[in-house]
C-alpha cells in the first residue's frame, strides 16, 4: 500500500528526521547491553561474547557484574561490545514512549520506504542535512518528528515543517503522538498555520497513535500522504484560480481606464 502510494505520487526520496536515528550515548547503550544480557540468559546462553560473566547467575548479579565491567570502557568500546552481543540475541525491542510508534511500526515504515529513505537525526539535520536538502522539490517527502527528546533537544518539529514549507516545494508530514484522530490532526495543522504563518494545504499531520487498534500504521501513513497530496493540488489550484481572476479584473480595470472617452 505504501509503496504503491509513493510511486503514484512520484516520490523518489523520503527524508525522515527523527530522534530515533540519533547515535545513542554511552548510558543508553549500557542500558541496551544489560537488557540484551538478560535476553541471552533467558534464551539459555552460558556466556556472552566480550564479557567475562556467568549467565546462569541471577539477573541482578549479571547486571551488577556487567556494569562493573563496563565502568572504565569508553563509548567506542561500549558500542563494540553491544554490536557483539546483539547480533546473536537479535534486536532488543526498544520500549517506546507512551503513544509513540512501536518498534514494529517503526520498522514497518522503514522497510516500506526501502531505498527511498534517507534518515536524519536532529543533530545531523542541523549540521549538514538542512543545507543538503535545501532545494528539495516535489519528488521529496519530509517526515518530521514533532519532539526530539532522545536528543535532549527542546525543539518542536512543527517549526522545521513550517520552514520547509516556506523554503521549498517538497511535501511535508509532521509525526506526533499528541493527537489520536483526524479531528486532533486538523487542530494541530491549524495551530502550526497560525504560529508558523504557513498555508494550511502545504503539509499534513500524522498521529503516531490511533483510537482504532486495528488501523495499521501503513493505512494511517497512506491516508496522510493522500491528504497532503490532495490538499496541495486543490490548494495550489485554488490559489492559481484566485490569482488569475485577480489579474483579469486588474486588466479589465486598466482597459476601462485607458479607453478614450467619447466626446459629446
Amino acid at each position: 500500500m505504501i509503496k504503491d502510494s509513493l510511486k503514484a505520487a512520484g516520490i523518489t526520496r523520503i527524508v525522515w528526521i527523527d530522534d530515533k536515528f540519533a547515535t545513542p550515548n554511552r548510558e543508553d547503550m549500557i542500558e541496551v547491553i544489560l537488557a540484551t544480557l538478560v535476553k541471552l540468559k533467558a534464551a539459555g546462553h552460558a556466556n556472552a561474547p566480550g564479557f567475562t560473566l556467568d549467565l546462569s547467575a541471577s539477573e541482578t548479579t549479571i547486571k551488577e557484574v556487567a556494569e562493573a565491567f563496563l565502568e572504565d570502557k569508553n563509548q567506542t568500546e561500549v558500542r563494540k561490545l553491544l554490536d557483539g552481543i546483539k547480533d546473536i540475541a537479535g534486536e532488543v525491542p526498544e520500549q517506546a514512549p507512551q503513544d509513540d510508534l512501536s518498534s514494529e511500526e517503526f520498522q514497518k515504515l522503514k522497510q516500506a520506504f526501502g531505498n527511498l529513505l534517507v534518515t536524519q537525526s536532529l543533530q545531523q539535520w542541523t549540521s549538514s542535512g538542512a543545507e543538503q536538502f535545501a532545494k528539495a522539490s516535489e519528488d521529496t517527502l519530509f517526515l518530521v518528528d514533532k519532539e526530539f527528546t532522545r536528543e535532549s533537544a527542546v525543539f518542536d518539529g512543527s517549526t522545521l515543517v513550517a520552514d520547509l514549507v516556506k523554503s521549498g516545494s517538497a511535501f511535508c508530514i509532521l509525526l506526533t503522538h499528541r493527537c489520536s484522530n483526524s479531528e486532533d490532526e486538523l487542530k494541530q495543522r491549524n495551530e502550526i498555520c497560525e504560529k508558523g504563518e504557513v498555508y494550511f494545504h502545504k503539509f499534513a499531520v500524522l498521529s503516531k497513535r490511533t483510537g482504532d487498534p486495528q488501523e495499521a500504521i501503513s493505512k494511517r501513513f497512506a491516508r496522510a500522504l493522500s491528504s497532503v497530496l490532495m490538499h496541495r493540488f486543490t490548494g495550489d489550484l485554488a490559489f492559481d484560480i484566485a490569482e488569475t481572476s485577480q489579474d483579469l479584473r486588474q486588466s479589465r480595470r486598466l482597459e476601462i481606464v485607458s479607453r478614450p472617452r467619447r466626446r459629446i
